[in-house]
Order: C-alpha cells, then structure tokens, then sequence
C-alpha cells in the first residue's frame, strides 16, 4: 500500500511540474499576443502623426510634389520599423506607395486587395472619424504585413477625411523579435509559405493551416523530451492563418523531475528486493532515503536561490526574516546574515498615495495576491516591487513564502512614456516656429473659455490678426527672415495682453488673441489699440529694422457669436474691414460688414464668370489739344457690361480684380483689343493717335510686362510710340 502511494504522488509531483511547465508556456503565448497587440498601438500611433498632418493632406491634393523626399523619407521610417508607406487620395488612388528597404527606398504600385480592403472599411463608416483606424495582418503580392490605416485630416481636423494613410510592416524574423522582446525564450517567426516547415510536427503544421481545432488561436505540446513548445496563430483581416509565432521552453525542470522521479522509484525497487532478500540492509535504506531526501532539498533549495524573483521565508508568528534568496539579498542590498531579524514592516512599505490595506493583511499573515509595495534598500531609495504572499504549513510552525518581482524597469518604462505623451501633445498643440498655442489648442480651448464666460457672465473677445505686405517682406528679405520676424511678432503680441489671455499662431502670417474676463467693450477696444501700437514700432531682425503693421479684426461673445466658429468668422470679416480702412488699425465687427464681404464675394464670383463670357468692352477717352483743338490722343478705359444689370462702375470691380489676380486677363484683354483696333483705323484711313493704357502694380509684379507688349506690337505691326502706360491710381 506504501509503495502504491509512493508511486501514486511521484506521478502527481510529475504532473505537477508538468502543468506548471504549461502554465509558463501558456502565459508566454499569451506575452506574444500582447506583444502583437502592441506592435499594432505603436503603427497605429506613428501613422497618426502623418494622418493629421497638412503636409500630407496637401500632398493628396497635389499641393505638395515634394512632400516624399522634404517632408518624409526613408530613413524617418526606418526609424519607425516601418516597410511600406501607401496613401490613397478620397478616390482610393494611389498618391504615394513606397517599400522601404533600410536607408533606401522603392516606389512600388499599391497591391489592388490592399485598397480593397480599405475600400470595404470606407463602406462600413470604419474610416470616418479622426480616431478611426483598420488593422491587422495582410497578405500582399509583395509578401505578409502588420498594417495600420487612418484617415487623413488637415491639422485643425475639421471637415472630412481627404484620404488615407497606411503603415505596413513587414512579417518576418525582426518583426518576430519585436513582438517577443521581453520572452527570454528563443521565438521563431513563420508566414503563410512556411507553415509546412520540417521543424514543425504534422499536428501544428494541420492546426496552422486551419485543419481541425480551427476555433484555437494557440496551441501546447510536450511531446518532445527536451523541448516544449507554445504557438500562437494570427490570422489576417480575411480571418485565413497568416502569421504562426513559436516560442520553445526547456524542459529542466521537467527533465530534472522525472530523473528524480525514476531514480526514486529505482532506488524503492532496489530497497525492496534488498529488503525482501536481505532484512539487514533495511537500515542501510533508510540511509539512502534520507540521503535523496537532503539532496532534493538541496535540489528545492538551488531552484529557490537561482531564481530571478526575490523569495523571503518570514515567520508567521513573529515577522521576523528567517532566509532570503540571492535576488532578495541583491534587491536589498543586504548579506544573507543580515537578512534574518529584520521585520516585514522594516523591509515593505506603502507607496505614498497608496492604500495601507494590502500591507496590514500580509503583516497579519493573511495570502496576499500581487500587491504593489515600495522596498526598503540599504544604499538607495526604496524600490518599487509587486508582492507576493502564500502560508506555509509546517508540522510546527507557520511561516510566509513572499516573492518579490522588481518593477524598476516597468515603472522607469512607465513614467518615459508619459513623459513622451506629453512631449507629444505639446507638439500637437503648439506651433514649432513660435511656441505659441496652435489651431488644435484654439479648437480645444475656445468652447470651454465661451462656457466660462457664460458662467461668469462676463464679455469674452476674439482677436484676429493678420500682418499687413508680409508677403513682400517675405519675397524681398528671404524666408529665414520671415520666420525670425514671426518669432518677433509673437514675443510682441504675447507682452501687449495679460498672462491670461491665449495667443495663438493660426499659420502663415495669421494670429488669434483669445480675451478672457473683459468687463466692458471700451477694455477690448484698448487691448486691440494696445497691440497696434506695440506693432508700429519696427522690429530689428539679423541688425536690420524691418517696419511692420498689423490689420485687427475684433469680434465678441455673446454680442457677435455663441459659437467658437462664428466669433472667428466675424472677427476675420472685421479683420478684412480694418485691411479695406488702410490697415494698421482694428474694427470691431458689425452686421454691415458681413453684408460686405459677402457682395464682394458676389463681384468676385460674378468677374470670373464675366472674363469667360467676354462681358467687357474698351471705350476710348479723346485727349484734345488745347491750342490746336485737335485730338492729341485718346486714353482706352475698361467697362463691364452685365446683362442684367448694366455698366458696373470700374471703382466696383478694379479693386477686386486686382487683390484676386482676374486684373491679368483683364489687362491682356485691354492690351490686345487697343491693338485691334489701332490697326482697323489704319486700314480705313483714318488719323492714329497714342493710346494710353491703365497698367496694375499687380501686372508688374506678376508678369513679364515688357516681352508681352513687344510681342502685342510685332504681333499687331504697330509702333511703339502708339502706346502709352499709366499706372493706375490707386498704386503706392
């Protein structure tokens, strides 16, 4: 009967381990799936730096031929592991798809299924909203990728996606490693194509391929003496096996159990039969037993002192350390003679902040379950750990089992993310030239300051600044100084308000003043006078003083707008009224003016539709001779004849004509109709006389004037004596 019960717990104690070794492996595939998952999150964040990104939105548009090479390239996505970049217009044509291959790159064709698959996302609204993602695995021509796709935005996020953008990565052997970089196992990596390998038996080759057992992502075997192996299958986005991740565990101290195991059942046998030939070597047996005895607690006591955790034997009676480990004495900083005499309370305590719960019932000898807890060490701070805690029943005494895993690393791992997350989202949120808040900011900040101001019961005001000929200081000094003087012009504007106040950098030569807490327009009113005078006074850049004003439009809550989109339409409509008064001023926004604006938009539309149906006509203005009474020469005047509405005034139109660039083909129609009919007069015999001619600033800056009315003259066999320029009135 002894023997049976012998036999029966070595077979347990073997299972045991057995399930134990399972349990490891399990919990090891369950680290891959993590890690993939992961892998996923990281393509998922560095795709949506692109995603939300103008450059990319104008690149979509054609805007932007050179954003591959000057606003990204290969090695920035090397950087991010990733090995194909693909962006799909609104259309799902391609605009952008390269492979990249370490430091170099590849422009390919994008795989017709993956745009499939992109397409059937945009069919079932998975791509609509700026957080909207598709993920997963695919298998393309070109081979089998972990893959992100989110929908493109311009900056500010508002409006409608204008495309995609996707991040791939490649299914192979560094991917592998990526996603099990924390295993200390060896993981092997297979695609599709090598799940037939030889190394893999026939059962996982089957299972892989989706051959029984189709429902189990993950698979176990023990079969080999030496190895066990953990799988876990990934399927891609058409749910068909894609990706298999091996991970193989030695079997020690399995191999270690059954060795000991089967020398124990020996050594029985061997005692038995001694016993039942030779009643005197009974004694010597029971030596021998005592013998394996000592050696598998010695055997029990190797694994307790190689183990990578901290284990503390603690009396349950008197908290008081009977032993520790070597990684407890390394944790510690304290020697194995050292150890003994110290108390649970004297080594463990609570993190600040933390509840004392978990600590009181590990003091009071009750099992704890992974509690976080702060580790008193000997020559530095305390260190953070997660605590373990089981009884031990001993014949005559109760001790504690604690193990202590460090969580260093984790937690350093921790704090350097948040502190990325927030180096990110001051990115996002803040203009790199100036380091003053950007659009997002504005976006996220302005509806919660109305609400405040709701509350409060107080005015609230929106500032909309735009600097007067930057444009011209721009193409007359440079670039470079256009960004230092930008910088300049924030510094300005930010000491010209209070500390409360928001400045913000909308882009280009646009800012945003956001007023909070005014009590009476007359405050709003000097504020923006404030900021005109602060910007009369010139700005020295690289030792040269440049003079620049600065156009304000002024719009307040709740007088001109509820919203955060109408207080800044009415403020940029004021904004344009302060540029029609001469700039260099403010106005305040007033119902006139977005009457204005709005039959200026009309002229505008109105002239381009004019200039298509030819609705303009010449007519000539006779210059006489005062003391001859002869005609002396004749000025051509433009006249726009509307169908509906008669001859429009020139003062309605020229203006327009001018700011919107439509004074280019007005002035070639002028030029080449006067040539016209200067030679139709020679041809009926009549007197030529000099025809002047009205020439924009806008003709000068923007054309080559001078080979356009040598070629009118060639074309026309006219001499140049018959025309005459003028520049129009209203250039200064």
């Amino acid at each position: 009967m002894l023997i049976v019960l012998f036999v029966f717990s070595q077979q347990t104690w073997v299972a045991d381990v057995k399930a134990a070794e399972r349990r490891s492996i399990e919990t090891q595939v369950e680290q891959l799936r993590r890690g993939y998952a992961s892998e996923l999150n990281d393509l998922y964040s560095a795709v949506g730096d692109y995603a939300i990104w103008t450059e990319t939105a104008e690149m979509i548009r054609g805007k932007r031929p050179a954003y591959w090479g000057d606003a990204l390239d290969a090695s920035s996505l090397a950087r991010l592991d990733v090995d194909e970049f693909v962006v799909l217009g609104i259309d799902l044509q391609a605009r952008l798809s390269v492979a990249v291959e370490g430091e170099s790159d590849k422009r390919v064709s994008a795989d017709p299924r993956f745009i499939a698959t992109i397409l059937a996302a945009v069919k079932k609204g998975s791509l609509t909203n700026e957080d909207d993602s598709i993920r997963g695995i695919t298998s393309l021509g070109r081979g089998q990728f972990m893959f992100v796709v989110r929908p493109v935005f311009e900056n500010s996020a508002q409006g409608g996606a204008v495309g995609y953008a996707a991040f791939l990565r490649l299914l192979s052997a560094n991917a592998a490693s990526r996603v099990a970089k924390f295993s200390p196992w060896r993981i092997t990596g297979f695609t599709a194509s090598q799940f037939d390998a030889k190394d893999n038996p026939a059962a996982v080759r089957q299972w892989a391929n989706g051959i029984g057992n189709a429902e189990l992502d993950s698979l176990v075997l023990q079969d080999s003496k030496e190895t066990a192996f953990g799988y876990l299958r990934l399927t891609d986005i058409a749910d068909q096996p894609a990706w298999l991740l091996r991970v193989d565990m030695p079997r020690t101290a399995y191999a270690r159990a059954t060795s000991t195991a089967r020398t124990q059942r020996l050594t029985l046998a061997a005692a038995c039969c001694v016993l039942a030939f030779v009643g005197g070597l009974w004694l010597h047996r029971v030596r021998r037993l005592k013998a394996d005895s000592r050696a598998m607690e010695q055997r029990y006591r190797a694994i307790i002192e190689q183990a990578d955790e901290g284990v503390l034997i603690v009396d349950a009676t008197t908290k008081l350390v009977v032993e520790g480990n070597r990684a407890i004495q390394k944790l510690t900083g304290l020697a194995s003679e050292a150890l003994p005499g110290h108390t649970i309370e004297q080594l463990l305590s609570v993190p600040d902040g933390a509840d004392g719960a978990s600590l009181a019932r590990l003091i009071d000898g009750g099992v704890v379950r992974s509690v976080e807890l702060d580790l008193t060490v000997s020559n530095g701070p305390p260190r953070p750990v997660e605590v373990t805690c089981t009884g031990i029943e001993m014949v005559d005494d109760r001790l504690l089992a604690l193990v202590i895993r460090d969580l260093s690393v984790r937690k350093k791992a921790e704090l350097q993310l948040i502190a990325k997350q927030k180096h990110l989202d001051r990115l996002a949120h803040h203009d790199q030239l100036t380091g003053l808040p950007n659009r997002l900011f504005l976006q996220a900040h302005l509806p919660g300051a109305i609400v405040r101001a709701t509350n409060e019961k107080r005015l609230l005001a929106v500032l909309f600044l735009d600097l007067d000929r930057f444009k011209h200081i721009n193409d007359s000094q440079g670039h470079e100084v256009g960004d230092k003087l930008l910088q300049e012009i924030a510094k300005r504007v930010r000491s010209a308000v209070r500390p409360d106040d928001v400045v913000v950098r909308m882009g280009g030569d646009e800012f945003v003043v956001v007023l909070h807490g005014a009590k009476t327009h007359d405050e709003i009113n000097s504020a923006a006078g404030r900021i005109n005078a602060v910007m009369a006074a010139p700005l020295v850049v690289d030792g040269r003083a440049i003079a620049t004003t600065v156009s304000i439009g002024v719009s307040v809550f709740p007088r001109d707008g509820q919203t955060m989109g109408e207080l800044l339409k009415h403020s940029d409509t004021a904004m344009y009224q302060a540029k029609d008064s001469g700039r260099n001023n403010f106005q305040v926004f007033s119902p006139l003016m977005d009457k204005l604006i709005k039959e200026r938009v009309a002229i505008e539309t109105s002239l381009r539709a004019a200039i298509k149906l030819n609705q303009f006509e010449v007519h000539y203005q006779p210059i006489i001779d005062i003391s001859s009474r002869r005609l002396a020469g004749m000025e051509a005047l433009i006249r726009w004849k509307h169908p509906t509405q008669g001859y429009i005034p020139p003062v309605r139109f020229i203006e327009i004509a001018e700011e919107t660039g439509l004074i280019l083909p007005l002035g070639h129609f002028v030029l080449n109709t006067v040539a016209r009919d200067l030679v139709n007069w020679r041809k009926q015999g009549l007197k030529i006389v000099p025809v002047a001619i009205n020439i924009s600033a806008v003709q000068l800056e923007r054309t080559n004037l001078r080979e356009v009315i040598h070629r009118t003259l060639v074309q026309h066999d006219l001499s140049p004596e018959l025309l005459q320029l003028e520049l129009t009135e209203g250039v200064s």
